[in-house]
């Protein structure tokens, strides 16, 4: 509902009307508000819109044999899951059923991953009295293709291509379900993704670069 956009709601008032639900609390077994199986059967059987589930948060935020029944009983549309109950051993019932599935990686890019190396090293640097001067150099390489040209692609297929030249979303999730037991390994060797800004798109028309540059992308004008 566009009214409820941008605005805290009851949960009530979520799930009566949201037609996507992701999830990022904290995991909590104690206190008022535990998340522990948050999304449980009570959840799934109150959400009217028959919603996309995402878990980017902790896997035991959601039941997962219930989420398995409610994907089998059509009560969610779909699921996306990067954390799941139980890692690295994950429930292979849910494996089957999710629409995308990652092995809890987060998604974050190149850049991220390095900001957070700079932000580490400036606190060391600030604990034990260093100097901060070489901390400029830790930073990534430019990509060595930053060109991606979508001329043959239909353009209510455009901003999708893009994201997922950026992210192989389908790749990630091949390799998941030939090698689940590798749930681990594949979540540290994970390849870290540039981002939309570090790519320069073309053969784009222009009722679709708007929506390529608000996902921050560098649109070529022909």
């Amino acid at each position: 509902m566009p009214a409820l956009r941008g605005s805290y709601v009851e949960l009530e008032t979520l799930l009566s009307s949201a037609t996507i639900i992701t999830c990022h609390v904290p995991l909590t077994k104690g206190g008022a508000y535990p998340t522990y199986h948050l999304v449980d059967d009570a959840f799934l059987r109150s959400a009217q819109q028959r919603p996309w589930l995402i878990n980017a948060c902790r896997g035991a935020v959601v039941d997962t044999a219930t989420l398995v029944r409610a994907i089998d009983d059509k009560a969610v549309s779909g699921a996306v899951i990067d954390c799941w109950e139980g890692e690295p051993h994950i429930a292979q019932a849910l494996l089957d059923r999710v629409f995308i599935g990652t092995p809890h990686i987060a998604g974050f890019s190149v850049h991220g991953k390095a900001q957070g190396a700079v932000q580490s090293l400036r606190h060391l640097c600030d604990f034990f009295g260093l100097s901060e001067e070489r901390i400029a150099l830790a930073h990534p390489r430019p990509l060595a293709e930053p060109y991606l040209d979508l001329s043959g692609c239909e353009p209510w297929q455009m901003p999708w291509r893009a994201m997922l030249h950026t992210l192989d979303l389908p790749a990630i999730m091949r390799r998941l379900v030939a090698t689940p037991d590798t749930f681990e390994q594949q979540r540290v060797h994970y390849q870290h993704p540039y981002e939309p800004r570090d790519y320069t798109v073309r053969g784009v028309p222009a009722s679709v670069r708007p929506a390529l540059a608000a996902l921050g992308f560098v649109v070529e004008n022909d």
